[in-house]
């Protein structure tokens, strides 16, 4: 995945119903091995930059560092995830929808959404 960011955050096993942490590699920003957790502001500086600083409302693409299964059941969890970030602040993350919509983009790392 060449240089990346890593989005901390927790999800819930929708098996066994347990919370724990994932780390979701992404593309956007200052791609430079940046740790972020959902609020927090994407940084920007322009040598390593992907995207545009400011934009609206984007949707990133985001895959898991580990397997993606639960740590306490073992039930298979999604490996890749949607991640929306609106005027530079990570704003959420989900399970993805549709890996179609990255395939638009050159490099398929975020698409414009508004």
């Amino acid at each position: 995945m060449g240089a990346y960011n890593i989005l901390i955050t927790d999800i819930t096993c929708s098996y066994c119903n347990t919370s724990h942490e994932v780390k979701v590699q992404f593309k956007y920003g200052l791609t430079w091995q940046l740790d972020f957790r959902i609020g927090e502001r994407i940084q920007w500086e322009t040598r390593y930059d992907i995207g545009t600083p400011g934009t609206e409302k984007v949707k990133v693409y985001g895959i898991r560092e580990s397997d993606p299964v639960c740590p306490h059941c073992g039930h298979p969890e999604d490996e890749e995830y949607d991640i929306i970030v609106e005027k530079d602040i990570i704003k959420s993350m989900s399970p993805m929808k549709n890996p179609q919509d990255y395939l638009n983009d050159d490099e398929g790392c975020f698409v414009i959404i508004s």
